[in-house]
């Protein structure tokens, strides 16, 4: 009876109540404006302000297109979009140092691992992520020395639930043992896919959880193909 009287949206409002009909009716951004207010987008762009690595990424992703669809003044929409640079600056420039600290910790465990190794197939890990350029560094420098040694290594992004296998074959080696199957066979292991030439190969998997098993099977591979 109320609706045929008072009409739907009369209804909505006295069944949802008011907040939920100016929602409905002017959308979210207008309403965020009339319940928070500009000093609300600014309170966002503190918090973002305080965070550090992969959060701050997060973070400054989040508030581009919330800035940018944001009903508020000129002014303060300028003034939050400057902050929001300065933010992005910030996040680009801590990528740059955390690369060049992945880079020096290849080099360093690549020579360690290979001073370590014995056997006929070097098999490691290196903790950079997901730093392809930085294991590359690590896989490169445990190959140069142990120029005779089929070499791969794995490393990990726990906030990602992916791994990086990187692997790479001497020449002489590359008839018996090519590194694009080698890949291949160990990132079947943990849910990934990946290939490359006979002499270098890499790609990414998802099963965090094999890590272990997927790294036998980089041994077992190789080995009896050698």
């Amino acid at each position: 009876y109320q609706r045929r009287v008072h009409g739907k949206q009369w209804y909505q409002r006295r069944v949802h109540g008011k907040q939920w009909y100016q929602r409905r009716v002017h959308g979210k951004q207008w309403y965020q404006r009339r319940v928070h207010g500009k000093q609300w987008y600014q309170r966002r762009v503190h918090g973002v302000r305080k965070l550090q690595g992969k959060a701050l990424t997060a973070g400054v992703a989040k508030l581009g297109p919330l800035i940018d669809t944001a009903q508020i003044g000129y002014v303060k929409k300028k003034e939050l979009g400057q902050q929001l640079v300065t933010l992005n600056n910030r996040d680009k420039k801590a990528k740059k140092g955390n690369k060049a600290a992945n880079k020096k910790k290849a080099v360093a465990e690549g020579k360690a691992l290979a001073a370590a190794a014995s056997g006929p197939v070097l098999v490691g890990r290196i903790e950079v992520g997901l730093d392809t350029k930085a294991l590359k560094e690590g896989v490169t420098t445990a190959q140069k020395a142990k120029a005779d040694v089929p070499v791969v290594f794995f490393s990990t992004d726990d906030t990602k639930g992916k791994v990086l296998v990187m692997a790479s074959v001497p020449k002489a080696l590359s008839g018996k043992l090519k590194a694009g199957d080698w890949v291949k066979a160990v990132l079947a292991v943990v849910g990934g896919k990946g290939g490359g030439k006979p002499n270098f190969a890499q790609g990414q998997g998802t099963d965090l959880s094999k890590i272990e098993a997927a790294m036998a099977t980089a041994t077992k591979f190789a080995t009896d193909r050698l």
